[in-house]
């Protein structure tokens, strides 16, 4: 009877042990696609001409200044691209502006946003731009509270981290966080 009772209850606590780790596995640590959010501790400022990109990911709005295309990569940067010859476009360059959204131009100075911050860039030279004026804080960017996307999963905002300046999307592990 004392070792049909100990049986019993190494059993027992065999199941609840397993049924424990079950899940833990399952609700602690599962992986998924989701969004983290992007600090003004940590933004990454600067600006700079990269080759060419073969494609945009997140491509959007486009501005038209004498034959050359400018198109945003939203959130990375700007793709440059000589239409002179309507038959043949070239890609120049990709302007890397971390944040962006907007543009504008007027001259040789292209205005946009780099995060919550409006910077003005020299574009004289188009495969090495520079970086001539920047207003920190032009922007208020209290809308970035959740992602602008419905029905999905993200990091919970840390405010001892700073402000919000946006999102990007990768795998997180156990959101506890999720968009209507």
């Amino acid at each position: 009877m004392q070792n049909t009772k100990i049986v019993l209850f190494a059993s027992l606590a065999f199941l609840a042990i397993a049924s424990f780790i079950a899940c833990t596995k399952n609700e602690y640590f599962r992986q998924v696609k989701g969004y983290a959010p992007i600090y003004d501790g940590i933004v990454e400022a600067q600006i700079q001409s990269m080759p060419p990109a073969n494609y945009s990911k997140q491509p959007g709005k486009i501005y038209q200044h004498n034959s050359i295309t400018y198109q945003i990569e939203n959130g990375k940067g700007i793709h440059v691209i000589d239409c002179s010859n309507l038959a043949q476009p070239k890609k120049i360059s990709l302007i890397k502006i971390k944040g962006v959204t907007e543009m504008a131009i007027k001259d040789n100075i292209l205005y946009a946003d780099n995060y919550n911050d409006l910077v003005a860039i020299n574009i004289s030279d188009l495969r090495n731009v520079k970086e001539v004026d920047r207003v920190k804080n032009a922007y208020n960017l209290s809308e970035f509270e959740v992602p602008p996307v419905a029905n999905t999963y993200f990091e919970c905002v840390d405010v001892t981290k700073g402000n919000v300046l946006g999102w990007e999307e990768k795998e997180l592990l156990n959101p506890k966080c999720k968009t209507n």
